[in-house]
């Protein structure tokens, strides 16, 4: 779980932890708030695409006004479905990303030792 402290996470409450993710794990997690890393592959007219660590083409129905100026973001958001991811906030990743080893994370994560990092 990534602790996102100091954010509204829409129910009152002050910050909360999410799951970070790859696309495979989005249809896991329809409803649930998550984290999400990739590749911005386009945007427009307030929707973007992302290429996921785990290669998966994700839109990202992103905030009013939101572009994203750095190819490679953070959105934190809630699932839609199993396609589609609703921005809550977006953090933009320096260019030091490698996707096997983030993606070979977020597996760990979520598989092998996911009672480590749930709550």
């Amino acid at each position: 779980m990534a602790d996102f402290g100091g954010m509204d996470s829409g129910d009152g409450g002050e910050g909360f932890l999410c799951a970070r993710v790859n696309g495979s794990l989005l249809s896991n997690n329809i409803g649930r708030t998550v984290s999400l890393v990739g590749t911005i592959e386009s945007q427009n007219d307030g929707l973007a695409t992302l290429l996921t660590s785990d290669g998966i083409k994700v839109t990202i129905q992103q905030q009013a006004g939101a572009y994203y100026t750095g190819p490679v973001v953070e959105i934190i958001g809630r699932v839609s479905d199993g396609q589609t991811v609703e921005e809550l906030q977006c953090r933009e990743f320096g260019g030091d990303y490698d996707k096997e080893n983030y993606n070979a994370l977020v597996e760990l994560m979520n598989g092998k030792y996911k009672e480590v990092f749930t709550a």
